[in-house]
C-alpha cells in the first residue's frame, strides 16, 4: 500500500511555514510523504526541498484546487493546516483513529479545523465529517494544549492592514474576536473572510469600554489584545508554553513603533497585552489600561516579557496623518478631564493621559501644564514616570531642555534606565553649549534597563553624539558614526541628519550609497518625502544618477513638488526617462486644488509647450483665468522662462 500522504499547507508567513515543514519532516520520517502547499512560500529551501514535493499553485485558491484534488486519491491523506510541536508517532496515532471512519473525513479543530485526515476510501471533499476525538498529537508532558489563547481587537476602517495582522495571528491563537466600532470600508467583510468572530458594535469615545465589549465576547482562558495595525512575530510553540507555566495575570508585550511599511525594528516599549480573562478589565477612555476586576485582588503582573512582538505601524508618519490619531486621542483625553470629580483617585492618570494627548498633538505649552498636574498628588510611580517622559520631549521640542532636569531627577529616583537619563542630561547640556558635558553625558549613554524591564538601545544617542563629533570640527566622524548605526538600526540615524553632517564633510552621497544596506536605503525613500526639499532632492538625483532606481524617480518627484519649476521640470523629464510619466511632478502640481492658481498656471503652461502634451494646451486658458490679478507678473515671469511662445501670446491678449 502506498505511503500516507501529509499536505503542509500552515501559511501564516513563510518562515512559519518553513518550520511547520520541518517539524512534521522530523516527526514522520520515512513513515509518509510530505508535501508543501503554501502560496505565499513559494520556495522551500534546500535543506527541506531535498525531503518534501511541492504542490502548483502561486494564488491561494490555485493551491486550495490542488489540495482538494490531492485529498481525493487512492492513499491516506492528511492536511495539517497549523503547525505546532507533534509527538513522534502522530501520524500513526492520527491514521488509527480514522481507520475506524474509513468513509468520513476526520477534523480536529471545529470552528477552523487545522488538520483534516482524508481516508484512501473517500474520494470526494464533499464527504461526511466527524470531529477527530481521542487524538494526543501534543509530545508527552506538554501540556500548553491545554490553555486556550483568544486574540481581541477593536477596529475600525482598518481594511488596508487588518488582513496582514489577522493573517499572522491564526498559528498563535483559538480564536480571534473582532469589535468593529463602525467601519465604512471592507473591515468586517476582510475580517470575517481571514478567520476572525466579528461583532458589529458602536463607537462612544472610549476605548476601555469598547475594548471591553471586545472581551465580553472573548471565550479562552488567557486574552492577548492586538490593534489592527500590529502583526505579531515569534514562535507559537514558545508562546502556548510561556503562558501554560505562567503564574502570574499579566505580562508585558514588546511593541515595535516601525517607522516604515515592512520594517522590524523601531522604538520599544512594553504593555500589558496579555493577561487572564478571569482577572483583567479595561480602565481608561484613552491610553487604556487592563487592571484587576472590581472587588478582586490586584493583578499580580509578571517578571518577563512574553516571548513575542508586536510591529506596530499605525505611528507612521503617513499613517498617523492619515488616521487623525493625535487629534482623536486629543478629544477623547479632554473629555475625561472633563468629567473628573473632586478626589478622583484617577486624577493624575487622567492628566498624565492628557497631557501625552496634548504633546502627541504638538500642542507642547499646554501638554507640560497638564503633565505639573501630576506633580502635585500621590499616586503610582508609572504614571509620574511616564509625565516625566513625556515633559522632557515637550522642553526639548521648545529648546528648553535646560529646564529638564527637575523631572530628570524626579525620573531617576524612580528607576529610569541609566541610558536614558544620561541622553536627556547629554541634550541638555547641548541646549547649554557645553559641548565638554555632553560628551560626558554621552559617554553613559549605554544599554540599561527600564522599570518595565525594557532595554534602553544606546543607539538612541546616535544623532546627539554626531552633532557634537560635528560641531567639534570631525564631521567625518560623525558620518562614519552615523553610517554604521544606519548599517544596523537603520529608524536611529535619520537620513536628514546623516546629509547635514555628510555635507559639512563634502562626503559624496555617492558613498554613503555604497555603505549602506538595502533596508536603509529602501527606508531613505520614504524619509525624503518629509525633509527638506533641498537635501532630499540631492539625495534622489544621487540615487537616481548612481543606481538608476526607478523608485527615486517617484520619490524625487514629490519632493519636486516644494521646490522651484526649474526642479520639477527636471523630475518630470527624468519621470519620462525612466517610464513613469504618471508621477509626473507637472501633471501633480496641475492637478492639485491646495497650490496656488499661478503655480498651477504655470505648470499646465510648461506641460502644453515644453512636454507637448495636448490635453493641457486645452486647460490652460481657465487656470491662466483663474489666477488673481496680483499674480499676473509672477506668472508672467515664470512663462517667459520656461513657456517663452505661450509667454509671448498672453502678452499680446
Amino acid at each position: 500500500m502506498s505511503k500516507p500522504l501529509v499536505i503542509v499547507t500552515d501559511g501564516a508567513t513563510p518562515r512559519q511555514h518553513e518550520r511547520t515543514v520541518a517539524q512534521v519532516l522530523s516527526a514522520v520520517g520515512s513513515a509518509a510523504e510530505v508535501v508543501s502547499a503554501c502560496p505565499r512560500s513559494s520556495r522551500l529551501p534546500a535543506r527541506l526541498a531535498r525531503r518534501a514535493a511541492q504542490l502548483p499553485g502561486r494564488t491561494a485558491a490555485d493551491v486550495a484546487a490542488a489540495v482538494e484534488r490531492a485529498t481525493c486519491s487512492d492513499r491516506d491523506v492528511v492536511v495539517l493546516r497549523r503547525g505546532g510541536r507533534l509527538a513522534p508517532g502522530w501520524l500513526r496515532q492520527v491514521l488509527e483513529v480514522a481507520g475506524r471512519h474509513p468513509d468520513r473525513v476526520g477534523v480536529l479543530g471545529d470552528a477552523e479545523p487545522w488538520l483534516e485526515v482524508h481516508p484512501a476510501t473517500v474520494r470526494s471533499a464533499d464527504a461526511p465529517r466527524y470531529s477527530l476525538t481521542g487524538v494526543d498529537l501534543r509530545p508527552s508532558g506538554a501540556d500548553e494544549s491545554a490553555v486556550t489563547l483568544s486574540a481581541s481587537l477593536i477596529v475600525k476602517d482598518e481594511a488596508t492592514v487588518i488582513a496582514a495582522c489577522l493573517d499572522a495571528l491564526r498559528p498563535f491563537v483559538d480564536e480571534i474576536v473582532v469589535y468593529d466600532t463602525g467601519s465604512t470600508d471592507d473591515t468586517v467583510a476582510i475580517a470575517r473572510a481571514h478567520g476572525a468572530r466579528v461583532v458589529e458594535g458602536y463607537w462612544d469615545n472610549h476605548f476601555g469600554d469598547a475594548r471591553n465589549r471586545a472581551l465580553a465576547e472573548c471565550t479562552s482562558d488567557w486574552i492577548l489584545a492586538v490593534d489592527a495595525d500590529e502583526v505579531v512575530t515569534g514562535d507559537p510553540v514558545e508562546l502556548r508554553a510561556f503562558i501554560a507555566r505562567e503564574k502570574s495575570d499579566l505580562v508585558g508585550t514588546t511593541i515595535v513603533n516601525t517607522t516604515w511599511s515592512g520594517g522590524v525594528s523601531g522604538r520599544e516599549h512594553l504593555a500589558a497585552r496579555l493577561f487572564r480573562r478571569a482577572r483583567g478589565t479595561w480602565a481608561g477612555a484613552v491610553h487604556e489600561q487592563v487592571v484587576h476586576r472590581p472587588g478582586s485582588a490586584p493583578l499580580v503582573g509578571s517578571a518577563v516579557g512574553a516571548p513575542i512582538r508586536l510591529l506596530h505601524s499605525g505611528y507612521q508618519t503617513a499613517a498617523v496623518n492619515r488616521k487623525g490619531t493625535a487629534e482623536r486621542n486629543l478629544a477623547i483625553a479632554r473629555a475625561a478631564v472633563d468629567a473628573l470629580v473632586e478626589a478622583d483617585p484617577r486624577i493624575c492618570e487622567v492628566w498624565c493621559n492628557y497631557g501625552r494627548a496634548l504633546s502627541a498633538a504638538g500642542r507642547f505649552d499646554e501638554a507640560l501644564s497638564a503633565l505639573r498636574v501630576v506633580r502635585e498628588h500621590p499616586t503610582e510611580p508609572r504614571i509620574v514616570l511616564m509625565a516625566a517622559r513625556a515633559a522632557v520631549l515637550c522642553l526639548a521640542e521648545t529648546g528648553r531642555s535646560k529646564e529638564a532636569e527637575e523631572w530628570v531627577s524626579l525620573a531617576a529616583d524612580l528607576g529610569e534606565a541609566a541610558g536614558l537619563l544620561a541622553l536627556w542630561r547629554a541634550n541638555a547640556a547641548m541646549a547649554d553649549g557645553d559641548l565638554d558635558a555632553a560628551q560626558r553625558h554621552l559617554s553613559e549613554v549605554t544599554a540599561s534597563l527600564d522599570p518595565w524591564g525594557m532595554t534602553f538601545d544606546p543607539d538612541r544617542g546616535a544623532v546627539l553624539r554626531a552633532e557634537v563629533l560635528r560641531r567639534c570640527g570631525e564631521a567625518s566622524a560623525a558620518v562614519e558614526l552615523l553610517v554604521e548605526v544606519r548599517r544596523r538600526n537603520a529608524e536611529q540615524a535619520p537620513l536628514d541628519a546623516l546629509l547635514h553632517c555628510a555635507h559639512a564633510s563634502g562626503t559624496p552621497y555617492e558613498h554613503l550609497l555604497d555603505a549602506m544596506p538595502a533596508a536603509a536605503v529602501d527606508l531613505s525613500l520614504r524619509e525624503v518625502v518629509s525633509m527638506e526639499p533641498g537635501p532630499a532632492h540631492r539625495w534622489c538625483e544621487a540615487l537616481w544618477e548612481h543606481r538608476k532606481d526607478r523608485r527615486a524617480v517617484v520619490a524625487g518627484s514629490v519632493v519636486a513638488r516644494r521646490m522651484s519649476m526649474h526642479e520639477v521640470l527636471v523630475w518630470a523629464l527624468r519621470a519620462r526617462e525612466a517610464g513613469l510619466p504618471e508621477h509626473c511632478p507637472l501633471r501633480a502640481i496641475a492637478a492639485d486644488e491646495g497650490s496656488s492658481p499661478a503655480r498651477r498656471a504655470v505648470a499646465t503652461a510648461v506641460l502644453a509647450e515644453v512636454l507637448l502634451e495636448g490635453d493641457a494646451a486645452a486647460a490652460l486658458p481657465a487656470r491662466l483665468d483663474a489666477v488673481p490679478a496680483d499674480q499676473h507678473d509672477e506668472v508672467l515671469q515664470a512663462l517667459a522662462a520656461y513657456a517663452p511662445a505661450l509667454a509671448a501670446q498672453v502678452e499680446a491678449a
